[in-house]
């Protein structure tokens, strides 16, 4: 049978089973996980770095915001390599979760009338 084009076999040499995901994955993903992760840790270092030296009370609340911004992104990249090692399955039940703590979140903060309990 032949392969198609662009396949590419999972590695069977894994030296630990608890990282065996960053093996199956193919290495233009791996690629782009280590260029965006280091994009993410030398931008997180650089505000880090101009939040220890500003002063200015207006650049520092801008930096600080900005700070925020990064912390969601790590979450964001930390979920998304926590669904690729679980697996498919594991995946499905791990952006449900999310999607259901997201939706209740949302009903909480939107606003309520009675006529939407009749």
């Amino acid at each position: 049978m032949a392969v198609p084009s662009g396949y590419h076999k999972p590695s069977t040499n894994h030296p630990t089973p608890l990282f065996r995901f960053l093996y199956d994955i193919e290495p233009e993903m791996r690629l782009l996980f280590t260029g965006v992760l280091g994009l993410l840790a030398l931008c997180s270092t650089g505000v880090w770095i101009a939040r220890r030296r500003i002063t200015s009370e207006a650049s520092h609340e801008f930096l600080t915001r900005l700070n925020t911004r990064f912390a969601a992104w790590w979450g964001m990249c930390a979920i998304f390599i926590l669904g690729l090692a679980v697996g498919y399955i594991g995946s499905v039940f791990l952006f449900t979760f999310i999607s259901f703590v997201t939706l209740r979140e949302f009903m909480t903060v939107n606003p309520k009338h009675k006529a939407d309990h009749r």
